[in-house]
Parts: C-alpha cells; structure tokens; sequence
C-alpha cells in the first residue's frame, strides 16, 4: 500500500556538538520503540554539530530506513537572547514552524535528554482538542517572576505541536515579542515565553509522556494531589512510561546522578556511542562520595521496583 504524508511522523530535535551523541540517544529510542520506524522523518534544528557526527546520526537513522533532515538556522535571529546555561538550541523551537518544511502541519519537539519508551505513534495521535500544542505539566517549581498557577505551567521538553494553527496564530511574532521584551527577566527562558503565551490554551497530555524526575518524589509524599493529574496516573506513567525526562540534573551521563532509569541510558549509550560516555572522566573522589550516599542508594532502590523495565535492541554496528 502506498504510504501518504498523513501517515509519515514528523519529529523535530535541536542541538549543538555537545549534545549530538545524546540526541542520538533519543533517536535511536523513538526508531527501537515505534512499530513502523520508516515513517519516523527527524528534522534537526543544527546549532553547529560536527560533519563526523552528523554522519553518525544519519547511519543510525538509515538502518531503520528512516529520514534525517538538516536544518540550520540563522544564529542572529536570536542575538541578545539570555543563554544563561543553556545553549543557542534551545530558543530554535520558538521559530520550529518557520524553520521546517511548510508542508508539515503537525510536529513533535523533543528535547535531548530523553529516553522514549513507547511508540512515538501514539503520541502523535493524541487529540489537542482545538489548542495548538499539547504538553505536560512542569511537575518541578514554578518560575519566580511568573503570575502563571504552577499546576497551569508545562514542561517544554515534549510538544506536540498544530503547526497550521501556530502559523495561522502568527505564534512566532507573539514568542520573539515577549522574548525580546522580558529577556534577562525570564528564569526559564524560552519555557516561561511559551507558557506566557499558550497561557490556558494548552492541552494537557498523559503524564507518562514526559515523566519527570520529581514523579517519583510526588508519589512518596503523597503530594501528586498539589498536581493536575490523579494519583493513579502517577502510578500508572512510573509502571509504564512512554518518554522519561532527564531534566535539570538527573542527567543520566553525570556520575552523581541518581535516576530508575539511569542504567538502562547508559547501556544504550555505550553500545551506540562508547566515546560519549568515555569522555566523561570520574575521579576516585567522586566514586567515594557516591558510594557513601547510603540514602540516596536506598530510595533508588525502591524506585526502581516502582518503575517498569524498559528493553532496547541496539543495532549490531556500532555509531563510530
């Protein structure tokens, strides 16, 4: 049967070299978990990635028969932008429905450091019930200096996004203006401009699609009611996530991390990139500190037996 533009997905990242190798992490989830990889097409917003890494990505998305788009953006569109400690990529999903082909209506925006745990299919098919993009409440603190509920606030790291709509709305204009206006102001940047703007027009999604590492405490103290969503939502998106969230400093990469899900990271990291995981150099004093965290071993523990297994079949080939 001949596939349609309506049955392809389209998925859109954005990063520099220095996190190249972990967005092809996130890659390489969404192609092991989607039934049909071949219709996955991945638009990469480049911020200044390397032509050897870049080759390594498109290997690894040419072995599942999937497509692998270059985008770069000019860089002066967001001069004066705030980058704090975030890096020029970030503000490229302000501007994702100019910067990717016009004849896509509809994206998915993932950050890169996530882990995607179920077919990316079902995501896209989630209903946005008439709003232009759909997210998941910022399970974390709310930002300071925004008169935004904190239960009403979303995590930017997952969107599902009506690009007809964005354009239609001129959302663009509206995004560059406030960024432009409030600036230095902001303390999560580009995540406070699009709350500001999308404020109440939002769709909530299922929380499992982008399971943060403040999940597991909720459910502990039984704070999951100061949230949006039931308590057995929690409960269900820790037995059965469908993309974990390595936000803030849970990455999975950084030694002191604790995280359920770190160990299953950093396997498939060191079979599809072993050089990325090398690179990060541990001191025996780091290892010590570590080892003595007796609490933070103990609640790991039961977090993992909260949290469902997740498997990947990594290719045989190796991204070098």
């Amino acid at each position: 049967m001949a596939q349609t533009a309506q049955d392809r997905v389209s998925l859109v990242l954005a990063s520099d070299e220095n996190y190249a190798l972990w967005m092809g992490v996130v890659i390489f989830s969404c192609l092991d978990k989607t039934a049909h990889p071949a219709l996955l097409d991945f638009y990469i917003l480049d911020a200044g990635i390397s032509p050897s890494t870049r080759s390594r990505l498109e290997r690894l998305v040419a072995n599942y028969r999937a497509t692998l788009t270059w985008i770069a953006p000019d860089r002066n569109r967001f001069q004066g932008f705030p980058l704090k400690r975030y890096g020029i990529a970030t503000y490229y999903r302000l501007a994702v429905a100019s910067l990717v082909p016009r004849h896509l209506n509809k994206v998915i925006y993932l950050d890169c450091d996530l882990l995607v745990a179920r077919d990316i299919v079902e995501l896209w098919q989630s209903p946005l019930d008439g709003n232009i993009i759909g997210a998941v409440e910022n399970l974390g603190v709310s930002p300071k200096d925004i008169d935004i509920d904190r239960q009403d606030y979303f995590n930017a790291g997952v969107l599902l996004i009506d690009l007809a709509a964005w354009r239609d709305g001129d959302i663009e204009a509206a995004l560059f203006e406030r960024m432009s206006t409030l600036n230095e102001r902001l303390q999560y940047l580009d995540q406070d401009v699009l709350n500001l703007v999308f404020r109440q027009r939002w769709t909530r999604l299922p929380l499992r699609w982008n399971l943060q590492p403040s999940a597991w405490s909720k459910v502990e103290k039984n704070k999951t009611v100061q949230t949006g969503y039931p308590h057995r939502e929690f409960v269900t998106a820790l037995r059965e996530p469908g993309i974990i969230h390595f936000l803030a400093k849970s990455k999975p990469w950084k030694f002191p991390t604790f995280h359920p899900y770190k160990q299953t990271y950093l396997e498939i990291s060191h079979q599809l990139f072993p050089d990325a995981i090398e690179s990060n150099k541990v001191t025996a004093m780091e290892k010590l500190t570590r080892l003595w965290q007796v609490e933070k071993h103990i609640k790991n523990f039961f977090r993992n037996r909260k949290s469902g297994a997740i498997r990947y079949t990594v290719p045989p080939q190796r991204q070098r």
